[in-house]
């Protein structure tokens, strides 16, 4: 396209990047700002009309422009400007063509997260993509600039995790042109009032943001229609699943707000965007680790469009929605990531099939190693070539789910749309009411839904206050050890300065967790300085500094694991520490804590147990007047306190990959394999100590790890939040 005139009399035409029945895409080049830019070219079959009916020659084309409906709300979107909102840099008319010269955004469209990355979307990951369409929206309330076509094509995901919406202003530029459907929306992202021509105002947007954000969470759109007629009757009698029913993470608070926000009365909803994503981030996660979490999937995609562009084989659909960072201007890449932008014109080609819906355990927060990356990479190819499969698996399950739960489609508990307070009571847009009942399920069935309600009991503020408690057991008892060792009481008598020092390490552990631990081991790196020790002192206040600043996020379950380690070893405690730590930390931080960890419990087996399972607090509790130094060098020529540590280690690793999966079977049978990790290196480190004669575990270390085992099987299976 070099030889091509120029567009306007300014853009050099680089490739067409998608077309369809409202007109072109195209990718520019503006010599001017010397940038790429993206142009919108739409026909508009009624400006004859308008323009014929104008007296005044000479300005013909600025009053054609203010006679078109959409054309003053693309120019005031022209003014946004807020990081979320993709920018429009120009709006012009030519030849009968409406002009958007847009800002050109690599990246993928929400649509294609959804189709190829559900499996990848968070809790934080949803929070993220919400806050971001709710502040473009609220900009452009701002500016009395109204979306009217809010919908997974209309919102880009850049690079660097960054959501922007695109748009603004066009819809009803489009509905004016006779090219978008009623109002400019989409059939399933319009409200009632929006279907029926009636007047639109900002919670049209806000309805069309809830029912966004509801597909997100429910991986289906139930208001979808192939016609008006039966988008109107769908909307007026809708009665839809709780949010909460559809994924275990979501908040059941957050069910109230999002019928709200869905009510079919626009009075009933809430009066601003604001006020919704206000009632919606207190039930929501962490927006700045769901921003990491797209960032991952976004660059996985471009990087898949790369190798497509360059191996040349791969299909259309394959590689649907990713933008190249090559400069070739006719790539595969930029076709797709604008295809998808667009949104007004069908995909051609095969489109690759959505995994089944689930949800991984932090995931993309923990494949940012290398090593991860491949692993996932090579997931990702091994899906790829399952997509029949997979496809069949699922409409076998539709299937089952259909004929088991004949009354209440998909299993889950229905709510009339609009309603208000409890939930289950009619409201004013639909008739509620609970429709799911749980007669005539299989026993499997009716086990899955109880464990799913035993789960809902176990919200967020419990799991907080449950870390809480730990976290300040777990300090008081490091400071009560530290200072029973130290023997400067100062003018307190010398039994209650201990209890004096734990009490104050309960308190700043319950209110400060991560907090309260660092102190109690910087404690106890303080009683080994002021002992025979000092040089073992201040190698631990280094470890533990250097500990500590490497946790990053999550700081709570990564110093309560090391707390616990320490306190459920001096009873004999310490594969279950191990093992329940894997359970709720990411595998970089069970490495790190798990090694920060057995140095602590190979430096209590000194004292005199030499067990790094049991290092007996009754016995050795008081080290302050031992040889520590000459106990330590003994102990370091114990191969058996070799082979238990590393198999403690690998355990609580193992267990932490299994649980990235956030499936019970699998998190169970992860639990059972470190078990397994446990027995073997507690039958090597016997196999060891007996001179190569024995391989037996001595049934004292055998219970130890089944009770172990057991117990962390059952959290898995019953009790921990997914």
């Amino acid at each position: 396209m070099a030889d091509a005139p120029l567009i306007l009399n300014r853009y050099r035409v680089l490739a067409t990047l998608g077309s369809g029945g409202f007109g072109e895409v195209l990718l520019a080049w503006d010599p001017r700002i010397q940038r790429k830019v993206a142009l919108k070219k739409i026909l508009l079959t009624s400006i004859d009309a308008q323009r014929s009916a104008l007296d005044d020659a000479a300005s013909q084309e600025f009053h054609a422009l203010s006679h078109i409906p959409g054309i003053d709300e693309a120019r005031t979107a022209a003014l946004l400007k807020d990081e979320h909102i993709v920018t429009i840099y120009d709006v012009a008319i030519c030849d009968s063509y409406a002009y958007l010269i847009m800002e050109y955004i690599e990246g993928i469209t929400l649509t294609q997260l959804m189709e190829r990355y559900a499996h990848n979307i968070t809790l934080d990951a949803l929070t993220a993509l919400f806050d971001g369409i709710a502040a473009a929206l609220s900009v452009a309330h701002r500016a009395s600039v109204l979306h009217l076509d809010i919908k997974p094509d209309n919102i880009l995901i850049t690079p660097d995790g960054k959501v922007k919406v695109t748009d603004f202003g066009l819809a009803t530029l489009l509905d004016a042109a006779g090219r978008g459907q009623t109002a400019g929306g989409t059939i399933g992202y319009m409200p009632l009032e929006q279907i029926t021509r009636q007047h639109l105002d900002v919670r049209t947007d806000e309805w069309a943001l809830a029912s966004l954000t509801y597909c997100l969470i429910a991986q289906e759109n139930p208001f979808k229609a192939s016609t008006l007629e039966e988008a109107q009757h769908i909307l007026s009698t809708a009665r839809i699943a709780l949010p909460s029913a559809c994924w275990e993470e979501i908040a059941p608070e957050i069910d109230d707000v999002l019928l709200y926000a869905l009510d079919p009365n626009p009075d009933n909803r809430y009066a601003s965007i604001d006020d919704f994503a206000e009632e919606m981030d207190r039930f929501l996660g962490d927006a700045a680790c769901g921003a990491e979490d797209l960032e991952l999937c976004v660059r996985h995609a471009l990087d898949h469009a790369n190798s497509v562009g360059a191996d040349g084989s791969a299909d259309e659909g394959a590689g649907a929605g990713a933008g190249s960072t090559s400069s070739k201007h006719n790539g595969a890449g930029h076709k797709h990531i604008w295809s998808l932008l667009t949104g007004f014109f069908s995909k051609k080609g095969n489109q690759e099939q959505p995994a089944p819906h689930s949800r991984a355990y932090g995931v993309a927060q923990g494949v940012k190693s290398a090593g991860w990356d491949i692993l996932e990479r090579a997931a990702a190819r091994v899906e790829a070539n399952d997509t029949l499969l997979l496809e069949q698996q699922q409409a076998a399950h539709e299937r089952r789910l259909q004929e088991e739960l004949p009354q209440s489609g998909r299993g889950a508990r229905s709510a009339g749309v609009g309603t208000r307070g409890s939930r289950g009571a009619g409201g004013a847009g639909g008739a509620g009411g609970a429709t799911c009942s749980p007669h005539g399920l299989f026993s499997f069935s009716r086990c899955r839904e109880r464990l799913k309600a035993m789960n809902k009991l176990i919200s967020p503020r419990v799991v907080s206050c449950a870390a809480r408690v730990v976290s300040a057991c777990g300090s008081a008892f490091l400071l009560y050890l530290a200072t029973m060792n130290i023997p400067y009481a100062f003018s307190v008598p010398y039994f209650a300065f201990p209890m004096i020092a734990a009490m104050c390490g309960a308190v700043l552990g319950a209110v400060f967790p991560p907090l309260g631990a660092v102190v109690g081991f910087m404690a106890l790196s303080i009683a080994f300085i002021l002992s025979n020790v000092p040089w073992l002192g201040i190698v631990l206040v280094a470890l533990t500094l250097a500990w500590y600043s490497s946790l990053g996020k999550n700081r709570t379950a990564a110093t309560n694991f090391t707390t616990s380690a320490i306190v459920l070893s001096a009873f004999g405690g310490a594969p279950l520490a191990f093992l329940g730590a894997g359970c709720v930390l990411k595998p970089l931080q069970a490495l790190i804590s798990s090694v920060y960890s057995c140095i602590w419990l190979f430096i209590f087996a000194s004292l005199g147990a030499q067990n790094v399972y049991a290092w007996d607090i009754i016995s050795h509790g008081s080290f302050f007047a031992l040889d520590v130094g000459s106990n330590l060098m003994q102990l370091l020529c114990n191969a058996q306190t070799y082979i238990l540590l590393a198999g403690l280690l690998l355990a609580c690793v193992l267990q932490s990959l299994f649980a990235m999966a956030d499936k019970r079977l699998v998190d169970v049978v992860g639990t059972f394999g470190s078990g397994i990790v446990l027995a073997i290196s507690a039958a090597c480190a016997t196999w060891v100590n007996s001179n190569f004669t024995n391989l037996f575990i001595p049934s004292q270390l055998l219970v130890i790890i089944a009770f172990s085992v057991l117990l962390v099987a059952l959290f898995q299976a019953l009790v921990r939040p997914r």
